[in-house]
């Protein structure tokens, strides 16, 4: 009676073994939550920053199945110093199934270097809605 116990309990070990090795867990990525640790990064002050009204806005499927869109929001920024209050901020996102996040520099707004001010409102306008 004890050896059937024992292959009962070895059958059961070694199946539950095989069935995890053989499944494939990936987490979904938060990317509203990775978008606000890019934000943070490119702050001059990140201890400062406080977010409001951050969505994410799914724009379309890609030829590999991924999914591209833009997290959109507003950050409480200091510069130079300087209190300047709520602005918004735009990060582009593309995550596939395999849990492959990819983020752009987020554009700020304020921060003109990278992209002309009409550039980044035609961006907000089009796909912060």
């Amino acid at each position: 009676m004890n050896i059937i116990k024992l292959l009962t309990i070895l059958l059961l070990t070694g199946g539950s073994f095989i069935l995890g090795v053989t499944l494939n867990y990936s987490p979904t990525p938060d990317l509203v939550k990775m978008a606000k640790s890019s934000v943070e990064d490119y702050l001059s002050f990140p201890e400062s920053a406080s977010f409001k009204n951050v969505k994410y806005n799914f724009i379309r499927q890609t030829a590999d199945k991924g999914d591209l869109g833009y997290v959109c929001g507003e950050v409480f920024r200091v510069k130079n110093a300087r209190l300047e209050g709520y602005k918004k901020f735009i990060v582009k996102a593309y995550s596939d199934k395999q849990g492959k996040v990819s983020l752009s520099i987020p554009m700020v707004e304020g921060d003109y270097d990278l992209m002309p001010k009409e550039m980044v409102d035609s961006l907000w306008a089009r796909y912060c809605f």
